[in-house]
């Protein structure tokens, strides 16, 4: 079943005329009609799905002529017999329906007939290399800044390549592994691992997420001394956490030595 792109121009159908029950030679090939052995008698339309039938006016045409509504030629009785080419209207195909039908009835005095053709309208654009027509997919080639991304590497890490405009990703250089639930190191670039040990996590004292790790880790494992008020790391060798307690064992000041 031929398939149309909805608004498509300049589109020819190419019908397959036989011999009808009336014919010396029924379910043959006819071969050398003209476009007078269609509106002589007969006729040619089309009709969109719902829609009534729309009449066209046949005319010559030529085999590789440029398009021309109505335009009806055979394409070649010897090596393609019963093969014929009609130009139907630009209207045929405008957007807004599922199907047009189109169809030739051939002058009762060639005993032939050809079968109705329906082709479906689709918003798709199979010609459209890019995106298929599909509008709400990016007009970019796959890889490029805005499109759709397409690097992978041996492991199936994905590169996701997008836009500049506020809000969008651009990762031009990370990896994201899509073969397996975690993400390290070598999923993502060198500067985007810093970047996340240095987020800042606690803005009274800027302490980054390393920093904070690290006073955590003495506070859980760490060393103590002076009754609990000094925590050093888990070896023993630098202090992380020196509280200042009063008379009521109140944490009164807390000096935090993190690891840079």
């Amino acid at each position: 079943m031929p398939i149309a792109t909805a608004g498509v121009t300049n589109r020819s159908e190419y019908f397959y005329i036989v011999g009808d029950a009336s014919h010396a030679s029924p379910g043959d090939p006819v071969t050398g009609l003209l476009f007078s052995d269609i509106e002589t008698g007969g006729s040619a339309s089309y009709m969109r799905q719902g829609a009534v039938r729309t009449d066209l006016t046949l005319i010559t045409q030529t085999v590789a002529g440029a398009h021309s509504d109505g335009g009806f030629i055979e394409v070649d009785a010897t090596n393609m017999p019963g093969v014929y080419r009609c130009d139907y209207p630009d209207a045929a195909y405008l957007t807004g329906v599922d199907f047009v039908v189109c169809q030739i009835v051939v002058a009762a005095a060639n005993n032939a007939v050809a079968a109705p053709i329906q082709v479906d309208i689709t918003d798709i654009d199979l010609r459209d290399a890019v995106r298929g027509g599909m509008t709400a997919l990016p007009n970019v080639d796959a890889g490029a800044a805005g499109g759709l991304a397409d690097d992978t590497d041996a492991n199936g890490r994905t590169r996701v390549v997008s836009g500049t405009a506020a809000g969008e990703i651009s990762l031009t250089s990370g990896l994201v592994d899509l073969t397996t639930d975690a993400v390290d190191s070598t999923s993502l670039a060198a500067t985007a691992v810093t970047d996340i040990w240095a987020s800042e996590v606690e803005s009274e004292g800027t302490y980054t997420a390393q920093q904070v790790l690290s006073i955590c880790l003495s506070v859980l494992a760490g060393v103590t001394s002076s009754g609990g008020d000094v925590l050093e790391t888990p070896n023993g060798v630098a202090n992380r956490v020196v509280a200042t307690v009063d008379g009521s064992n109140n944490r009164t000041a807390m000096t935090l030595t993190p690891s840079s």
